[in-house]
């Protein structure tokens, strides 16, 4: 028999659940609300290749056994980016923010600035030199306000982006 799992719609404690096993088939994209109306923030599910910091960009690469995650490395080839909302262990499984409201670590960024990850970063930065709201092939999220503490609420586009050298 087999089980079928496009998108759920769950309780958002799953979100901050990780497993040495999995839990859900790999992939899996499940939306979490925080009321009725808000917008969702769909997540992914998915196995650490190495251990990924809460609210620090990871590409997601897909394997022969599913979806993992990598560093952010310089391509040309369009990349989906996930924000993991706690600490997954390498090789551990759980959900990463692909698209929707969350919380990402973040440069010095304004409210409504376009913003992209670049080679190895480890936040988000301005997306371009001038802080333009305008959207470009390597744009990943926008920023909600200003970082408190080095984190920033984003809405991530969940589209594939390009990711820069710098």
């Amino acid at each position: 028999m087999n089980l079928v799992q496009n998108r759920l719609t769950i309780d958002a404690e799953a979100i901050k659940t990780v497993d040495p096993a999995p839990k859900y088939n790999i992939g899996a994209e499940i939306a979490v609300a925080v009321d009725g109306v808000s917008q969702a923030t769909v997540y992914k599910y998915v196995k650490a290749a190495a251990k990924l910091t809460q609210y620090a960009p990871c590409v997601l690469e897909q394997k022969a056994a599913g979806i993992e995650t990598a560093a952010p490395a310089t391509s040309t080839v369009a990349k989906l980016v996930g924000i993991p909302q706690v600490e997954i262990p390498a090789g551990y499984y759980g959900f990463v923010a692909v698209e929707g409201p969350c919380t990402a670590a973040a440069g010095t960024v304004a409210a409504g600035d376009t913003l992209e990850v670049l080679n190895r970063g480890t936040t988000l930065t301005v997306d371009g030199s001038t802080g333009s709201p305008a959207e470009t092939a390597a744009t990943v999220a926008v920023a909600v306000e200003a970082p408190q503490g080095g984190n920033a609420p984003v809405v991530l586009l969940g589209k594939r982006v390009t990711i820069a050298a710098s």
